[in-house]
């Protein structure tokens, strides 16, 4: 039974507060640059600041500071190869350009298109704003409650969220004019917790991004099968589970159940406490949500979304017929099945 919940309508509907529309701007606005999550990490420090208005001078050296660490790692920036302010960036890290005038090069330039679109949404404007727009002689952005209302956890969560979108993004930027990814598919790696590309042939091994929170803001930050709050910067509290056992990837040559589309975020109790899933086979409730989780991946335009539908099918018809022939086969081969927990109210 397909999910009529699945994509950005039911991700922002089944719990539309303020990280989930934040979230829905940096998982599901449009990608042409990385301002957009400059921008976004640039607005929760200086909500964790207290700052009710800043102008674009003001604004600028917290806008930059993320965006400079990225442009340094020799990644793109976005879709076209450069720009007047990307360039402006590279001739300042490598001193070609003083810090002087490269803050004026950033007031003049960086914020000409991203926070007219920054709200914007598949279908129109996020319903939430987290800052409105002084436009005059010297343009100011005001922080609005719902931004500044944050907890310091969301904006921790959100942050790093950010982060990995970004992170993920950049990659598929640039991998598409590297031919050393070409072929790989992305797979866990559980020793560092990161989402790599693994060796192949003369490949290298490519470190894309930290797995959990990569995944965390299509959980909205709460753990997959019984929706309590998981603290993804611990790995004893916040799990990484195959929703189909490991276990059973000897017996699926064709199928990598280490691939994003079975990985999910669980706490410590539903993963491994006592009564907790382990190696069992979850019931179809929890298959039908991993469905929508999926969904969510792919209509974000997830830089994975290739290889999610690669994997498990290029309709949502195919990936559920995947999903529970899957079950099916599972359950031949393993007859213990999880029920779940006591759960709280959904949140995605």
């Amino acid at each position: 039974m397909l999910d009529d919940t699945a994509g950005m309508p039911g991700f922002i509907r089944s719990a539309a507060d303020d990280s989930t529309y934040f979230r829905s701007i940096v998982l599901f606005g449009t990608n042409t640059a990385s301002y957009k999550f400059a921008l976004s990490r640039a607005l929760l420090v200086l909500a964790a600041e207290g700052r009710s208005r800043v102008t674009l001078p003001e604004l600028a050296p917290y806008f930059t500071a993320p965006l400079l660490a990225h442009v340094q790692r020799g990644k793109r920036q976005g879709t076209v190869p450069s720009s007047v302010f990307l360039e402006g960036a590279a001739a300042h890290l490598c001193g070609q350009l003083d810090a002087d005038a490269f803050h004026a090069l950033t007031v003049q330039q960086a914020f000409r298109y991203v926070l007219d679109v920054y709200h914007r949404l598949p279908g129109g404007e996020s319903a939430t704003e987290f800052f409105q727009l002084e436009r005059g002689r010297l343009r100011a952005l005001v922080l609005t409650d719902a931004l500044l209302a944050l907890s310091p956890i969301d904006r921790q969560l959100l942050d790093a969220e950010t982060e990995a979108r970004w992170d993920l993004v950049e990659h598929a930027w640039t991998e598409g004019s590297a031919s050393e990814t070409a072929g790989r598919s992305p797979t866990y790696e559980e020793a560092s917790g990161e989402l790599v590309l693994v060796p192949w042939r003369h490949q290298t091994r490519v470190s894309l991004t930290r797995l959990r929170p990569a995944l965390s803001g299509y959980q909205k930050g709460h753990c997959f099968y019984c929706y309590q709050p998981v603290d993804m910067t611990s790995g004893e509290a916040c799990h990484v589970d195959h929703v189909f056992p490991w276990v059973l990837g000897y017996r699926l040559p064709d199928v990598d159940l280490n691939a994003v589309w079975n990985l999910v975020l669980s706490c410590e109790t539903c993963n491994a406490g006592p009564g907790g899933k382990s190696d069992a086979i979850p019931a179809r409730r929890f298959l039908q949500r991993l469905h929508r989780r999926n969904s969510y991946l792919i209509d974000s335009h997830h830089p994975l979304r290739v290889a999610l539908m690669q994997d498990t099918g290029s309709t949502a018809e195919a990936r559920w017929t995947f999903l529970t022939s899957l079950e099916t086969f599972a359950l031949e081969q393993r007859s213990k099945r999880w029920n779940g927990r006591a759960e709280h109210p959904p949140v995605f």
